[in-house]
């Protein structure tokens, strides 16, 4: 019964998983149209409360006008600063003139005037400071606290991310759905494609894949490997490094990984003895297709681990365009790299590398994330994986790869790599990726 359920469990922690993102991301938008909101406001009550405070600090400079002419020895209003000390200043004077003046002064005696005028100044500095502090105050307004508003942001957001959570899960079973029973028929009924080269070429010779081969390099030849795949060789061997498998495919060679490759040579006029295996991924095994010339192959860079060579000839790689043909944009398989002879392509797969001859009497089919290559003659087409609901739950693509045709290999490995695995609804945005790259036969 739990393995039953562990399916859904999973399924469901991923979807909750998903929607907590969708969530966070829609609470952290609102967070930050909040605060910008708040500081464009606040910018503008700074701008307007700082214009009020200059005219109010503009009346300073009469209130000290006054109060030196009420105390001119007062050496003390010389260093007054602010509003606060003209006002505390404005004041001790005034309680001190009140103290001189007796009753019968008041009236419109010199000390009476003296008292009216010192109390005038003191109490419009005091209202002018006091304003002044009000202004300064109200830049300090209390704002909701945090918690109250990531529980507000929260309910507002969550109809959205429900809505956008189930468009996460509805709309990739309706795109597969369209993709299997309206688009894949479709392919069933094109005609195949087929590369070029010659179908009464020499066949390409596989030595079936291990976990290590040994390979002579001859003193005519030369070794391009990737360094992880080199494990022992000669030592008089002379070695250096490229930069790329082909120099006029620079793009091509940076993408599918074939860079500063380790170029590794016969010393003299004997040959070298070198071990290839990987030393990076416990999983991977190597296998060696051998290319007669007047032969092609057809090979997806990824697959490659090394290639062997003529001595001071790069490898003859040529691009193949098929825009004009349906069944390559259906597939989005619309440029291919053709390997050309003589050369070895040593080739890496997960679990291992296996190489067929098409039945000449029915097509062989193929998972199409496993497909490395095959010949450039045969006849190569897509038709709709057997089951909907495979397809559906991510067990097989959407197309298998179909070969036909006589004197020619195709050339898989045994295990799918999942890192590898293409398909627009299959993995997302990596999906989407890799489908771009299928664009340009990487």
């Amino acid at each position: 019964m739990y393995s039953l359920l562990e399916p859904i469990i999973h399924w469901m922690f991923k979807k909750l998983l998903l929607l907590a993102g969708i969530l966070l991301i829609l609470v952290a938008g609102l967070w930050v149209k909040s605060e910008w909101a708040t500081v464009s406001a606040i910018g503008t009550k700074i701008a307007e409360v700082e214009q009020n405070i200059a005219s109010e600090e503009r009346n300073m400079t009469g209130y000290l006008r006054d109060l030196k002419r009420h105390d001119p020895e007062n050496p003390a209003l010389k260093s007054l600063g602010t509003l606060e000390e003209v006002a505390a200043a404005a004041e001790a004077i005034h309680k001190r003139v009140a103290a001189e003046t007796h009753f019968w002064h008041f009236g419109f005696t010199t000390q009476g005037m003296k008292y009216n005028s010192t109390k005038a100044v003191a109490d419009s500095a005091r209202r002018t400071a006091d304003r002044v502090q009000d202004l300064k105050n109200s830049l300090m307004g209390t704002d909701r606290p945090v918690i109250q508003r990531l529980i507000i942001w929260t309910r507002d957001s969550a109809p959205i991310a429900m809505g956008i959570l189930a468009g996460v899960i509805i709309v990739p079973w309706i795109l597969k759905g369209v993709f299997y029973f309206v688009l894949a028929p479709i392919a069933d009924k094109l005609p195949p494609v087929r590369i070029g080269g010659d179908a009464h070429a020499e066949c390409p010779v596989f030595v079936p894949s291990a976990v290590s081969h040994t390979i002579e390099v001859q003193p005519d030849q030369e070794l391009l490997i990737r360094p992880e795949f080199l494990q022992s060789s000669t030592k008089p061997s002379k070695k250096r490094t490229r930069w790329f498998l082909n120099p006029r495919l620079p793009v091509s060679s940076a993408i599918s990984g074939m860079t500063l490759l380790t170029s590794v040579r016969p010393h003299e006029e004997k040959p070298t003895r070198v071990v290839i295996s990987s030393t990076k991924d416990a999983l991977a095994e190597v296998g060696i297709i051998t290319i007669p010339e007047g032969s092609s192959v057809v090979m997806h860079p990824r697959a490659l681990a090394g290639v062997v060579k003529p001595l001071n000839s790069p490898v003859h790689i040529s691009s193949v365009w098929r825009l004009g043909s349906l069944h390559s944009w259906l597939t989005l398989q619309l440029r291919y790299l053709v390997f050309h002879g003589p050369c070895a392509l040593i080739l890496k797969g997960c679990r291992g590398v296996k190489a067929e001859l098409p039945d000449p009497n029915s097509a062989r089919l193929l998972n199409q994330s496993a497909t490395l290559g095959f010949s450039a003659h045969l006849d190569y087409s897509n038709t709709r994986c057997e089951t909907f609901m495979s397809y559906f739950l991510g067990k097989e693509d959407l197309f298998n790869d179909q070969f036909a045709g006589e004197n020619g290999v195709f050339v898989y490995e045994e295990m799918p790599d999942l890192r590898h695995k293409s398909g627009l609804t299959g993995r997302g945005f990596e999906g989407l990726a890799d489908s771009l790259l299928k664009v340009f036969g990487i």
